[in-house]
Order: C-alpha cells, then structure tokens, then sequence
C-alpha cells in the first residue's frame, strides 16, 4: 500500500469516527465536493489513486487534530473479512466495502 493510499484509508477512518459526512468534510477541506471525497476514500484500492499534497495531508490531521503520522498509520486487518468482504456487500466490522 503507498502512501497514498495510507492517507486515504485514514482519512476516511478518521471521518467515519467522527461521525463526519463526506459533505461536511469537503467543506472544511476549503470546497471539495462530495465526490472528490468519496474519490479519494475509494483510492485506497488501488484503481485511481489520489495523490495528496503535503498542505492537503496537514491540513487533514488539522481537521480531525491528529499527528501528522496518524495518517501514515498501517491499515489494520479486519478479523471479520480481512478487509476484502464478499461482491456487493459492506463489512459490518471495519466498513470496507467491495463492488
């Protein structure tokens, strides 16, 4: 997993924990729309892979008062569906979903 894709899986983790919506979120990203967010969420798999910049990685950790690092964290496997669930279905655990 790249960078990356680190900083997308956090993201994302640390918006669900906050119980923030993606359009919320877009908004204190300074005007990103709900698709731009959910694209970069989804980049974690690999297809199309946002490339953050260094203000847009600060900037996060900043929204949700993190360290920097936090964003770098490893993905953690998920004990319910090692983080790949089945076609069609959402993780009741760790969220992942698959298409």
């Amino acid at each position: 997993m790249t960078a990356n894709q680190l900083v997308a899986f956090n993201m994302a983790r640390l918006r669900r924990a906050a119980g923030m919506s993606q359009e919320e979120f877009g908004a204190k990203m300074g005007g990103w729309s709900v698709a731009s967010v959910s694209a970069a969420e989804r980049s974690v798999t690999g297809k199309r892979v946002k490339k953050f910049d260094l203000d847009e990685a600060v900037r996060i950790a900043g929204i949700f008062g993190v360290a920097f690092e936090e964003l770098l964290k490893p993905v953690p496997l998920c004990e319910q569906c090692s983080n790949q669930p089945p076609k069609g279905y959402t993780c009741n655990v760790c969220g992942e979903s698959a298409s």
